[in-house]
């Protein structure tokens, strides 16, 4: 058992044995199980690492502008909120075939995207396939009304958070107000845009915008 006060090097050397040696609590029947809130986790940026770091996923975020701090963060094993997916957006850096492994006893999917949004690896659990239903949800939909609006939404989505990005970021920039209302009015587009608009008309407002901010 831990103690609260580690005020001599044996505590810290005991509290530290137990973390590197932390491994999955075996399952034990008439107890409560734990609340999990498995959510993807998604990186971006210049010199990403993945990496196992005493029986640890020590992963360090990319750089994505200047000035930027490096930001690690580690999941230990066993941790009823690690992520279900990791996914990488379009960046340089690297991962270990360790990091593989404990993705995949852990039951973490490796996901790394283009700057277009396609899949260029996918690397499921153990080896699973994607889940069947989910497929099948997605073939279903395709081209219909339903994919559309979704659609509609995810750019509207990605719109708005270039929003806050600008204005977190080029605060005092002279372009960021004229960037800002070039997506607003691109946005305003999408909402009016019928239900059967194309999905390449919605993607070309998008690369409107897109070319607003540069």
């Amino acid at each position: 058992m831990l103690r609260a006060n580690l005020n001599d090097e044996t505590d810290w050397a005991e509290c530290s044995e137990f973390w590197r040696t932390y491994s999955t609590p075996q399952k034990r029947s008439g107890l409560k199980k734990k609340h999990r809130r498995r959510e993807p986790i998604i990186l971006c940026g210049h010199g990403m690492r993945i990496r196992v770091d005493h029986n640890t996923l020590l992963i360090r975020a990319g750089f994505t502008h200047y000035p930027q701090k490096s930001e690690e963060i580690r999941y230990f094993p066993g941790d009823p909120n690690i992520p279900d997916r990791i996914i990488i957006l379009d960046g340089s850096g690297g991962i270990s075939f360790d990091a593989l492994n404990w993705m995949a006893e852990q039951q973490i999917n490796f996901v790394q995207l283009d700057f277009r949004g396609r899949a260029n690896f996918i690397c499921g659990i153990s080896g699973q396939a994607p889940k069947p239903d989910i497929v099948q949800w997605q073939l279903g939909i395709r081209s219909t009304e339903t994919a559309r609006i979704i659609q509609r939404q995810l750019v509207e989505q990605k719109m708005l958070a270039s929003i806050e990005t600008l204005s977190a970021i080029f605060t005092n920039c002279p372009s960021t107000k004229i960037a800002i209302n070039q997506i607003r009015r691109e946005i305003d587009k999408i909402r009016k845009l019928p239900g059967s608009a194309a999905y390449r008309t919605i993607f070309g407002l998008e690369g409107t915008c897109s070319g607003g901010l540069f």
